[in-house]
């Protein structure tokens, strides 16, 4: 610094550097997972354009759960009901809340299951004597360990 005068400037462009730096990240880390799960999926047989479709659905189906059926809750509950705006004492009943509806989710479980269907009757010509022992044997360890992690938790679900 000589007589006063400034080389470097602290203004507005770090802080203007810092916002695009963040706003980049924020746009750069979606596409880098989307391409990740797109190179996987063509690896899996799939054209890129299939891929992103999939990967599309499957988050766009996440939104979406399929009702089975419905379990009814055997327990004692005393309903009060709602209270009317212009008469508390007024009560009428209400919904019983308490079944649960056993869904499955669309993006989570019919997609994945259809895509593994498809890969695996794709592979079935590539598939000999010597591959279906392992192939069962990966598909049952798999189906067991999830079978014994998976608890039921009330009012939340498995």
């Amino acid at each position: 610094m000589t007589n006063g005068i400034r080389f470097q400037s602290v203004g507005a462009l770090p802080v203007l550097a810092i916002i695009l730096l963040i706003l980049l990240v924020i746009v750069m880390v979606p596409l880098l997972f989307l391409g990740m799960i797109g190179a996987a999926f063509t690896r899996l047989g799939l054209s890129w354009i299939s891929a992103l479709a999939v990967v599309l659905l499957i988050i766009l189906g996440s939104t979406v759960n399929i009702p089975v059926y419905t379990v009814k809750r055997e327990m004692v509950r005393m309903d009060h009901g709602g209270v009317s705006l212009d008469d508390p004492f007024n009560t009428w009943p209400r919904e019983d809340i308490w079944d649960t509806v056993v869904s499955v989710n669309l993006g989570g479980a019919v997609i994945p299951v259809c895509l593994a269907l498809y890969v695996l009757f794709t592979a079935y010509p590539l598939i000999t004597i010597p591959l279906i022992l392992p192939l069962a044997s990966g598909i049952l360890a798999v189906s067991l360990v999830t079978y014994a992690s998976t608890r039921a938790l009330p009012g939340i679900g498995l």
